[in-house]
């Protein structure tokens, strides 16, 4: 027959089990009794500066650096619930105007956009049989619909703005009607003088297939109401806003100091691979003459700029040596330029600018186009080009063009 259990039966296994317990229990008040009490300071995440003070450690940790060499925690040391991202903190940005700020010019008109849709266009693909860049460009546009073009576009119709070149603004203008428009930049595409039924029908097929395939601007008309020479005119910024900032480029000297701190830098990276391409090439192909030295070559092809703001303080330096890359693949076809601040001396507001080995000539003006003090870069795709230009951005990135890129062969 089974034995029945009764509560005094269990006694001394509950005795034996939580006796040790209450034993450690007691230790750990006694520990914490005689020594001084820790807690994690409080961190505001939100307000982190770019470097936050070491964290104290408990007396009986030894420190992790020298007592005169504090530990430095990075903003992400925050705690913070999981799964949230940290932002580390940055300035406000500075109120940004609303209304055009930058447009490039093309044939007559401001480009709006890159990045139009063929469904922004109405009515048949005209385009004349012209060739202001090269003669294989064929153009294809169609007029803008209002009622399809985005709205911040529509309200361009109309619109004053300044117009700008390479030494500043040259007068107002007004924009007007918009289309959009394709082009394909190759080789011989069309003949340009032929009239007959056959060249025109060909050419409408082709216009056709161009606004189709190609990619399409929107386009506004620039009516100039008063005296400019729209030949030199580079941009269009709406007449509301505030002139941008814009420092010109001139002729000028720099310290020799900066100026062999850039060709040295230049060697390190290009003297091994200019010997290496001596070793093939040799001879020049234009002169047939002997190809000079490293040292030679950098100084013959070294070239500067200085960029002076409306008060005529120097800005910015541009300096180059090398050769830049050509189409057909004739030369070296590498280069080390740099585009550097000269701001030091100028304090307070001083926009950023620093490239280095993107720029294939001197930039054409440096611009503060947004207002937030970093100088963009308008840069020709030639040096004294009346056409084709590019903005970059303080870090390289292109922001606007209005290149048509070439398909065919110039070789």
């Amino acid at each position: 027959m089974a034995r029945a259990y009764s509560t005094l039966d269990t006694l001394p296994y509950a005795v034996a089990l939580i006796g040790p317990l209450a034993i450690c229990m007691a230790n750990l008040s006694m520990r914490a009794s005689d020594e001084p009490a820790f807690s994690m300071p409080a961190i505001d995440c939100a307000a982190a500066p770019a470097a936050l003070p070491a964290l104290p450690v408990a007396p009986d940790s030894p420190p992790d650096s020298p007592p005169d060499s504090p530990e430095v925690l990075e903003p992400d040391a925050c705690w913070l619930p999981e799964g949230t991202p940290f932002e580390h903190p940055t300035p406000a940005p500075a109120p940004q105007a609303i209304g055009l700020q930058f447009a490039l010019l093309y044939d007559g008109g401001a480009v709006l956009t890159r990045e139009a849709r063929a469904d922004w266009g109405t009515g048949p693909i005209t385009g004349p049989a012209r060739a202001p860049a090269h003669d294989g460009l064929l153009t294809a546009q169609r007029t803008a619909d209002p009622a399809a073009v985005p709205a911040a576009f529509q309200r361009l119709d109309g619109v004053a703005v300044d117009v700008f070149g390479r030494r500043g603004k040259l007068c107002r203008g007004t924009l007007g009607a918009q289309h959009v428009e394709a082009a394909y930049n190759g080789a011989h595409v069309h003949d340009p003088e032929d009239d007959s039924d056959e060249a025109n029908a060909a050419r409408a097929r082709r216009r056709a297939q161009v606004f189709d395939e190609e990619q399409k601007w929107l386009v506004a008309h620039l009516r100039v109401d008063e005296p400019c020479d729209l030949e030199g005119a580079i941009f269009v910024r709406e007449a509301s806003l505030p002139s941008p900032r814009m420092w010109l480029a001139a002729s000028g000297t720099t310290s020799r100091a900066r100026k062999d701190a850039f060709l040295n830098a230049a060697a390190a990276r290009l003297r091994d691979p200019y010997e290496t391409y001596l070793q093939w090439e040799g001879i020049s192909f234009e002169e047939d003459t002997p190809l000079p030295d490293w040292d030679a070559f950098a100084r013959n092809t070294y070239r500067r700029r200085i960029y002076h703001d409306g008060a005529g303080n120097k800005r910015a330096l541009f300096q180059f040596t090398g050769d830049a890359t050509s189409m057909c693949g004739n030369g070296f076809q590498d280069y080390s330029s740099a585009l550097t601040s000269l701001d030091a001396d100028h304090a307070e507001d001083a926009p950023v600018v620093r490239l280095r080995d993107t720029l294939p000539h001197p930039p054409t003006a440096l611009i503060d186009v947004d207002g937030d003090g970093v100088m963009e870069v308008l840069l020709a795709e030639e040096e004294d080009a009346t056409w084709g230009f590019s903005l970059l951005s303080g870090n390289g990135t292109l922001l606007h063009d209005n290149v048509r890129p070439y398909m065919g062969c110039a070789c």
